[in-house]
């Protein structure tokens, strides 16, 4: 038999050797599958030119392999197998039982995850998570590259071309040196800061600075930055040096370094909304996503 261009082996034929195999005949095979016998007969002639060799002898009243047929026989097995076990898995991702979920959030979100998807696990144990934190710019760009499927963040860049569905909003409050002269102060005017002379900003583009800047803004007044750090953690080690003071979410200025103190805004609105965050190309949320993110937002919504 001469060799032919290797082409797309049709499993159904390997399902049919391996029926003939073990009911020992070509008629067995048949009423085994349902199938005639002359059906079967095509598939092997099928399977023989695929393969570019015979699989059985047949004799008057037994067939038996050839070598080549017992070769197949060592692999078709575990084929079947496989094909089985592929065929489970895809059932179980599409009924949501399986997959690969990737998060990242920023703190405290992230934190706050960790109860749903504790639940989220117990109901779908072949499910694996992967929950990543970080600042709302570093999530926002996480989402952008496709390194995860949703981010939880702050508003994303409009550079980035991302969706982004608000869940709450979060407060920013004034950070502190302890010897400050507004620190006696529980809440601090917006127009006090608006004063001051040593204001640290967050860099320029950054959601934090423009939310801040525009509340300002449409209140009437205007502040401008005495220094601009591009790391928040940065910002708050300044702020504990002295350096001035400095207006961040509470998420980031939480827990003020040592030697400084929070302080709530008043006169100004300056909320920063939070929320999740995905690519537009990335379709419907498969089933078991879908289920996630309902979860996702019934706890950020409560």
């Amino acid at each position: 038999m001469k060799s032919s261009v290797a082409g797309v082996m049709d499993i159904r034929h390997i399902t049919t050797f391996e029926a003939i195999v073990s009911e020992g005949s070509f008629v067995g095979a048949a009423q085994k599958l349902g199938y005639s016998q002359s059906t079967i007969t095509m598939q092997v002639q099928a399977l023989e030119r695929e393969l570019a060799t015979e699989l059985f002898e047949r004799g008057e009243k037994r067939i038996t392999l050839t070598e080549g047929g017992r070769l197949l026989r060592e692999h078709a097995g575990r084929i079947l197998d496989d094909m089985r076990a592929m065929r489970q898995a895809m059932c179980d991702l599409t009924n949501g039982e399986t997959g690969l979920v990737r998060i990242a959030a920023i703190e405290p979100a992230a934190a706050r995850l960790t109860v749903i998807l504790a639940r989220f696990l117990r109901e779908h144990p072949k499910v694996k998570v992967a929950l990543e934190s970080g600042g709302s710019c570093a999530v926002s760009e996480r989402v952008e590259g496709k390194a995860v499927d949703i981010g939880i963040c702050s508003t994303p860049p409009s550079r980035l071309g991302l969706t982004f569905e608000p869940l709450y909003v979060e407060d920013q409050l004034a950070l502190l040196p302890a010897d400050h002269e507004l620190a006696s102060k529980p809440r601090i005017r917006a127009k006090d800061i608006a004063c001051c002379n040593r204001i640290i900003l967050t860099e320029p583009g950054c959601n934090y600075r423009e939310t801040t800047e525009r509340g300002f803004m449409q209140s009437g007044l205007l502040i401008a930055a005495a220094m601009e750090i591009s790391n928040p953690a940065v910002v708050k080690r300044a702020v504990q040096t002295g350096i001035g003071i400095a207006i961040l979410p509470e998420h980031v200025a939480s827990p003020p370094p040592e030697g400084t103190v929070l302080r709530s805004l008043e006169g100004v609105k300056i909320g920063l909304p939070v929320g999740l965050v995905r690519r537009p190309d990335s379709g419907p949320p498969s089933r078991l996503l879908r289920t996630l993110i309902d979860d996702i937002r019934e706890l950020l919504l409560a």
